[in-house]
């Protein structure tokens, strides 16, 4: 990184988790153009996945639809119903946006 890039990205940070999407459709560009290289000097993960080269977190469509109708007919039964929280386990795509930190 540049010695004026450096100035830029002194936080120390390494990574990010960037959602939604196309927040790194711009985010990406930017941080090259000031010369942050990925995943060199900063590692980037999405949520969506539509940035083709960045590593994703991506949960199936079909499991988020099921959980959202079924706690909405819950709620339309029973409004007094307790708040449920729902994981839903992620898949993660591994596109080479985040370093090896054995590497480092």
């Amino acid at each position: 990184m540049s010695s004026r890039s450096s100035r830029r990205f002194s936080t120390h940070t390494t990574a990010v988790l960037v959602h939604p999407d196309y927040l790194s459709i711009a985010l990406v560009p930017a941080l090259e153009k000031r010369g942050c290289r990925i995943p060199d000097d900063l590692s980037m993960i999405t949520i969506d996945g539509y940035t083709k080269r960045l590593t994703v977190l991506r949960s199936s469509a079909q499991d988020l639809a099921s959980a959202a109708l079924r706690l909405q007919v819950r709620r339309i039964q029973d409004p007094d119903q307790r708040i449920e929280h729902v994981y839903i386990e992620p898949t993660l795509i591994d596109r080479g946006s985040v370093a090896d930190m054995a590497d480092k």
